[in-house]
């Protein structure tokens, strides 16, 4: 049987994480953060999406791995409330103008990236399927 080629976005802890673990006997490719990810994958990479040219790197050193991706996760990354009420659950949708701009880059504009490079550099499969999503915490986006 021939092994799926997986790309999780965000599998550093939490949803993405757990989901790594979920596809041990597939070709696995992910990125992180902060928190490092249990090192038993095809590929980890250290990925800051607040920075344009980790994420110019990331695709270059992507291309040089001559793998087409059948699936593509991205996990939302980073969600507002945490950062100016670390105590507070829930989304309140108060947050400052700069706080909401990090997570436009980091949720939006950073996947958008990476999804528009990988499919113009022919590394998605044509029946790949590509899934955006989030947790509760991360619902706006």
């Amino acid at each position: 049987m021939i092994k799926k080629n997986i790309l999780i976005i965000g599998a550093g802890a939490g949803i993405g994480k757990s989901l790594s673990e979920s596809f041990k006997k597939s070709n696995l490719f992910i990125t992180y953060n902060k928190a490092k990810p249990v090192n038993n994958h095809t590929f980890n990479y250290k990925l800051n999406l607040e920075n344009q040219k980790e994420l110019c790197n990331f695709i270059e050193v992507i291309k040089t791995k001559n793998t087409i991706f059948d699936l593509v996760y991205f996990i939302a990354a980073h969600t507002p409330h945490y950062e100016e009420k670390p105590s507070n659950s829930t989304f309140s949708g108060n947050f400052s103008q700069k706080i909401f701009n990090k997570f436009l880059k980091i949720n939006c504009f950073a996947p958008i990236f990476i999804f528009q490079n990988l499919y113009n550099n022919n590394l998605i499969n044509h029946n790949a399927k590509i899934i955006f999503f989030s947790s509760l915490a991360g619902s706006i986006s």
